[in-house]
Parts: C-alpha cells; structure tokens; sequence
C-alpha cells in the first residue's frame, strides 16, 4: 500500500471525536492502515495509534469496524452497493445482530426499507427473531463457545493422527501421548497436554479460534496469558486455523518479548492437517525457572 495512503488515513483519525468525523470514515482509516501493516513503524498496533489520534477509545473503534465490514458484506451479496452513511451506527449495530441470526432477514431489511427503520423497531425484529430462533443459539457468546470447543476437537484430531510426528520428528523414541487438560492447577489451565515417554517432560497446548488480523489488541493479550503459562512448561503450542491469517502476527509478537519455549501451529480446517510450524526456539521450559515442579498428584490427573 502507498504511503500517502497511509498518512491520509492517519490525518483522517488525528483528533476525529473533537472533529465530529463520521465514524464510516474513522472506521475505514483504521482498516486501511491495519491492511498495510501489523504493526506501525514504531512497532506499537495500529489500533493503539488509532486510539491516540481519534480520542476514541479502542473498543469502541473494533466496533465501528465491525458495522463497516458488515456494509461490505452485505454489499457483496448484492449488485447494489450499501451506502455507509445511510444508516447510523447504532442502526448498523443491530442489523449486524439480526444478521448472526437471520441473515436473509438482514439482507431483506438493508436493501427493501427506503423509508428507513427505527432503532426502535429494528430492536423489536432482532427480539421476535431471537425468539423464534428454534433449536439456534442466538448468543454471540453460546456460539463462540461452541465453535472454540469444535476447533479444540479438530486440534485433537490433527495431533493424534499424523500431528505429533510432525511436531516431534522423533523416529526413535515412542510417541508423546496427547490428552485433554483437566488438572485442578491454580495457576494454568491450556487445553490439551502432551505427555512424553519419559513423563518428565509435559508440554502445553492452546487452541485459538475467532482471532483476526484486525483484533491486534485480543493476540496479545492472549500472547500475554502464554507468556505466563509458558514458563510451568517444557513447551507451550498455539493453535490457530491457517486460513486466519495470523499466523505472522502472533509470532512477530512472541519475537518481541522472547519467547523461546512457544510454537505456533496452523491448522487446514479444511484437509484436516497442519499446513505450517513456527518451531520453538529452545526445547528448554519458559525463562520463570523459579516454578515449582510439577506434583506427582498433579501428574496423576493426566495419566
């Protein structure tokens, strides 16, 4: 992307709140310079930047983006273009619900109401779809929990058959066993673990779903609560799906605090195999060398 691009959507977001500038347009500038790269050239996400210059705080900014890339979908499914000023963001905002639960509804509203809807009533379609909604999870919050424990099988599926051999690549040595997590542990709670031949050594494993390239500000929180837990383990995997596209993002973050015990493996939801590998730096356990060992009682629970 052009730089001029850039520097544009940077003077679009400088001062915008105190600007009164249309949240389409701030929206749209995030998402330009969030496309050109992960990082700005100070090396800080580009949705920090935006919070800065806007004045807007950056959930906020997350959720203007949201509506916008709503218009574009919606867009895409039709020969005519919806229009970003047309509606207003609290509008959009219940529209995209409809959509997660109707969105041939949705569709139908956007592209037949001229006259234009009321926040009013549009609430009232979102509460009868919702309730109608036989047998659905009309809950962002139930799905996301169903689609995290989907993704968590097809990780245990891909590891067991075929997964650890890639992982490991040691012809010599019995393969390592992978099990679900359920150790009563305090401090750490990963997915699965991995236990080796030895029942020394224990690896970790997290299985991420739903992150995107554009929700920087959730990676690394998340590479926050691995820089953690990593440091109980001899190794500490993440999992994300390969069509993401995150994969860069989580390991430029992991390069920035050195983390030397983390890899990164990214699944084909599709063929059901692991398409690529960031190898662990160091097989030695995180750099908090002060933990305490595991328990022979907490070993049990994984047997």
């Amino acid at each position: 992307m052009e730089v001029h691009v850039v520097n544009e959507a940077l003077a679009t977001l400088k001062s915008a709140k105190r600007r009164r500038v249309p949240w389409y347009e701030v929206a749209k500038a995030v998402m330009l310079v969030e496309d050109a790269s992960p990082l700005s050239p100070e090396g800080r996400p580009w949705i920090e930047v935006a919070e800065y210059l806007s004045g807007y705080d950056a959930p906020l900014l997350r959720r203007y983006i949201m509506a916008h890339r709503f218009i574009e979908d919606a867009s895409s499914k039709s020969s005519r273009m919806l229009p970003a000023k047309k509606w207003s963001f609290s509008l959009l905002e219940i529209l995209k619900r409809i959509h997660d639960v109707d969105s041939e509804k949705a569709v139908d509203i956007v592209y037949n109401n001229n006259d234009g809807l009321k926040q009013r009533e549009l609430s009232a379609v979102l509460s009868e779809l919702r309730r109608t909604s036989k047998g659905k999870s009309s809950s962002p919050i139930a799905e996301g929990k169903i689609a995290a424990r989907e993704f968590c099988d097809l990780c245990l599926f891909v590891l067991k058959n075929g997964g650890m051999r890639e992982l490991y690549n040691k012809p010599d040595s019995k393969e390592p066993t992978i099990l679900r997590w359920r150790v009563p542990h305090r401090w750490v709670s990963p997915d699965l673990a991995i236990i080796h031949d030895n029942n020394k050594e224990i690896d970790a494993v997290d299985c991420y779903i739903g992150l995107t390239y554009n929700r920087q500000d959730a990676i690394r929180r998340r590479i926050r609560d691995v820089a953690f837990e990593s440091a109980f383990f001899d190794r500490f995997w993440i999992i994300i799906p390969y069509d993401s596209g995150v994969g860069r993002l989580f390991s430029s973050f992991m390069s920035e605090i050195d983390l030397r015990n983390v890899g990164i493996i990214e699944i084909n939801r599709n063929t059901r195999r692991i398409e690529n590998v960031t190898p662990i730096i160091n097989d030695i356990r995180g750099v908090n060398h002060t933990r305490k060992e595991w328990t022979d009682y907490e070993k049990s629970w994984l047997r």
